[in-house]
């Protein structure tokens, strides 16, 4: 990853405090601490996520001595999708704003790995966002494989983020959805940036059993579950009102989810107000469509 997009986004995304802080607790679904970052600048946020977008569609080895401008160029128009007779609100809730922005926060302040860009998950012949986890990444030692597979919402309203995230949050902390998951990666398994034993070992097995189950591969490899959930949103009213907002809609609107996966897990919320996240995403829309240069950087 250049290093210029690195320090803007430490530049522009500052880590303020863990959860629980002060009065504010962490969520009721969190099994360890949630983390609360600032936005200092959405002009820059902006940026950050124009300049990513090769980031978030390429693996790091097809970079290397490319010509960034035309795999930008690659990046937009065959491995995401943006629609040009969307009309900008339609445009305005692709996902590819927040997961882009979801691999940079993963990679540079959780220091993960990327085990495959999202970009080949998207099919030019079916104009449609890739479904699955929002993230594919791992942190790998001699002890344990976590694998990082997390989510995103880039929503105006924080209510209607978090609604999105309980939709949804049975059905990804499930055997069946991981477990899908890890398949949808078997075809795609030459297209890997890691070359990690126990993620090449788990392809392989669902490869020549697909019933496999979640609780056989645990015995079989030591490995363990991360969930991020990242959500962006707007201020309500200020930095701490809408942190304490997002953490107490949770509590008294969602709680008796069950949550029930094979596998042991830690799931925490990575928070990031803004101050404008129509504008945000609009600037990124005009500067795709001027074809502007990466030159920002």
């Amino acid at each position: 990853m250049r290093q210029s997009l690195i320090d803007l986004f430490k530049q522009t995304v500052v880590f303020q405090y863990r959860l629980p802080h002060g009065d504010i607790q962490k969520s009721i679904y969190s099994t360890v601490d949630d983390h609360c970052y600032m936005c200092v600048e959405d002009q820059e946020l902006s940026r950050i996520i124009y300049n990513s977008l090769i980031d978030y569609a390429f693996n790091e080895n097809e970079m290397q001595d490319e010509d960034i401008n035309l795999l930008h160029i690659e990046a937009i128009s065959q491995r995401m999708r943006i629609e040009e007779n969307d009309d900008e609100q339609t445009q305005k809730k692709y996902g590819f704003f927040g997961e882009v922005l979801l691999n940079l926060m993963l990679r540079i302040y959780y220091s993960t790995n990327s085990i495959i860009a999202k970009g080949y998950f998207y099919d030019i012949l079916k104009p449609e966002e890739p479904k699955g986890y929002d993230s594919y990444h791992l942190i790998e030692t001699d002890e344990n494989t976590l694998l990082w597979f997390g989510e995103v919402k880039f929503y105006e309203s924080y209510k209607l983020a978090i609604k999105s995230v309980f939709n949804n949050i049975e059905k990804a902390i499930s055997d069946n959805y991981f477990k899908n998951n890890l398949l949808a990666l078997t075809p795609k398994r030459r297209n890997l940036e890691t070359d990690s034993q126990v993620i090449n070992q788990l392809i392989l097995e669902l490869r020549k059993n697909p019933q496999i189950s979640i609780t056989e591969m645990v015995e079989k490899h030591q490995f363990q579950l991360v969930y991020p959930i990242f959500i962006l949103c707007n201020y309500d009213i200020n930095y701490d009102t809408t942190i304490s907002s997002i953490i107490n809609h949770i509590k008294d609107k969602y709680s008796g989810k069950n949550l029930n996966i094979g596998i042991d897990y830690n799931l925490f919320f990575i928070l990031l107000p803004v101050s404008n996240v129509s504008q945000i995403k609009s600037q990124v829309l005009q500067w795709i469509k001027s074809k502007q240069s990466l030159s920002l950087l």
